[in-house]
């Protein structure tokens, strides 16, 4: 079958809804490179894929090699191998780089690429191995993918697509959600959907009531590191002193490295202060999102209403607080936990905001 010309490779969305239309009309390529964070979705692509080419007979239609394990030899017997009853086959070869292929890998891939048989679809997963593209002397085997297959980059899902996203999982379990309680439970999750659709089972079997409450979200969603720095952070920024310390204890509790909690907290500050130079200037929530890598709405809110009436120069400042700590923890020897209790009070200081 003849496909025709696709975007560029790494197209994100554009190949994710590509290859769900080429599900539903039952036209799939016959080379397909996955790769991305959001695993939920690509493992749900792959399952779909799984029941359309295999059906009734995935024990003998599909077959998965993972790493080492997947040598040129096996690779060639999978790829050409005849389906059972007159079906067709998935191969799956899980965290095998071809993209950066050579040797036996890359010869294999020269031969049969152009000529795949048409009842066998291979699909390239990288699961915990690392996507990178090639330097420049080494992009011949890219190429080949791209004219021959096609590359699906699974990224985060735009902030308006989870929310519905999430809503609509909701609903399913009978339960209603509205748009700002569903950014907070993104926020305090992290943004992906891996990690999203326990806590959504978990609430929604659980709440009490037919509506799904902020309270609801708090009291049974177990949040990031960044989303407990958010809350230590936004104590601070305050000049809530004894619950920014009390949220400063709770991370300690529970084993995280004071140099993690360091990182985050300074993140967060330089995302204040970003917001702080925009608020001066005249308030851009587009630039905000391109200038700290942030698409949430919900810090994107929180940091917008606190810059309206902050002082700069103290933001500034704050940022230099971090960076002195951050060089005293990875240097001296003195009391880690003790280190970042006094930036906490310094940072929380008489002048907050």
């Amino acid at each position: 079958m003849a496909y025709p010309k696709r975007k560029p490779a790494d197209a994100g969305p554009d190949e994710v809804k590509a290859l769900r239309e080429a599900i539903a009309a039952d036209s799939l390529a016959r080379l397909y490179v996955f790769h991305g964070e959001e695993t939920y979705l690509r493992d749900h692509y792959l399952s779909e894929m799984k029941k359309l080419l295999c059906g009734e007979l995935p024990e003998l239609n599909f077959e998965l090699f993972d790493g080492k394990s997947c040598t040129p030899e096996v690779l060639r017997e999978a790829i050409l191998a005849y389906p059972a009853f007159g079906g067709r086959r998935l191969v799956v070869a899980r965290d095998c780089d071809i993209i950066r292929a050579t040797g036996g890998l890359a010869a294999l891939a020269e031969e049969l690429f152009p000529e795949l048989p048409d009842t066998t679809t291979l699909v390239f997963l990288y699961d915990t191995l690392e996507y990178r593209l090639p330097t420049d002397k080494e992009k011949d085997m890219l190429q080949l993918v791209r004219k021959h297959g096609r590359i699906v980059d699974f990224r985060r899902a735009d902030p308006p697509a989870l929310e519905k996203w999430v809503c609509s999982h909701f609903r399913a379990l009978g339960k209603e959600c509205s748009r700002e309680v569903a950014q907070n439970l993104i926020f305090l999750s992290g943004g992906l959907m891996n990690d999203l659709y326990p806590e959504i089972q978990k609430i929604g079997h659980f709440a009490a009531g037919d509506t799904i409450t902020a309270e609801d979200v708090r009291t049974m969603v177990i949040p990031t590191v960044d989303a407990k720095v958010f809350e230590m952070t936004d104590a601070v920024l305050r000049g809530d002193t004894t619950l920014a310390l009390r949220e400063l204890s709770k991370l300690f509790a529970t084993g995280e490295e004071p140099i993690m909690i360091s990182a985050a907290l300074a993140k967060q500050l330089r995302q204040y202060y970003t917001a702080c130079v925009l608020a001066a200037s005249g308030w851009d929530e587009g630039e905000f999102a391109r200038l700290t890598g942030t698409k949430s709405p919900y810090v994107i809110n929180k940091f917008a209403r606190m810059a309206r009436s902050a002082d700069l120069s103290r933001a500034r400042e704050r940022m230099m607080l971090c960076a002195e700590t951050d060089l005293a923890l990875k240097s001296s020897g003195g009391d880690r936990q003790q280190l970042l209790e006094l930036l906490v009070l310094r940072l929380a200081g008489k002048d907050s905001l």
